[in-house]
């Protein structure tokens, strides 16, 4: 699972403030302005978008490790491009936009290595979107659950296990489909035992069933993630 840069997270922990929030609560909305970057200690956020038709649409699940906030800096007055929501209880580190601008611009080394993992987060969305234009609900669900598994997912002997309990309303975000569309598709998975559930964990047994299904075009590792 790719991470952010070292020297990035080195910024956080040495000029960081602890932050806490409570599973459910919104770290920050689309459309509000942008005040801080926050690099993630503990838990797990989701980030999504608002469609047009007032859907939620995830974009990624991130993590211990990762930094979320409104990455596309230097821009001004803009506004929030996302929102973020815990997943659980997550214990976070927070900077400034405005000091981690300057901080950048000091640094010629930290300032590109931003650069090339901003624009790896772009390259995420662009194949996600690309695959619900493509491959419609169902090949969103299947390439959702294949950036789980590389991302989250623990091999073992029956399987890859997915370290992070989802519900299928968290997975039908990823599709833009309803959640009831989405349990016939799980429940179609399971009966043809590509995968089993228990309690929001959810365990691939055939991961290459699922990118035939979709035609996978063995993109990156470092792209095809969740975060």
């Amino acid at each position: 699972m790719e991470h952010i840069p070292d020297s990035i997270k080195a910024m956080f922990i040495q000029e960081g403030l602890p932050y806490e929030i409570s599973k459910g609560s919104y770290l920050f909305l689309e459309g509000k302005a942008p005040g801080h970057l926050f690099f993630i200690r503990e838990g797990h956020i989701k980030v999504t978008r608002s469609t047009p038709g007032g859907r939620e649409l995830a974009l990624r699940i991130v993590g211990a490790g990762d930094v979320v906030g409104e990455i596309d800096l230097f821009c001004g007055d803009s506004s929030c491009s996302v929102s973020a929501r815990a997943m659980d209880r997550c214990s976070l580190l927070s900077l400034p936009i405005t000091d981690f601008e300057a901080a950048l611009l000091d640094d010629r080394v930290r300032n590109r290595e931003w650069m090339m993992w901003s624009q790896l987060q772009q390259r995420k969305d662009q194949s996600r979107f690309r695959d619900l234009l493509l491959h419609g609900k169902k090949g969103a669900l299947y390439s959702t659950l294949i950036r789980l598994s590389n991302t989250y997912g623990d091999r073992r002997e029956d399987g890859i296990l997915i370290g992070i309990s989802l519900t299928n309303q968290d997975l039908a975000d990823f599709c833009g489909a309803s959640r009831e569309v989405v349990n016939r598709m799980l429940h179609d998975l399971k009966d043809n035992g590509v995968i089993t559930m228990n309690k929001g964990f959810i365990t691939i047994h055939k991961l290459d069933r699922l990118k035939e299904t979709i035609d996978c075009d063995q993109c990156p590792q470092c792209v095809c993630q969740i975060n």
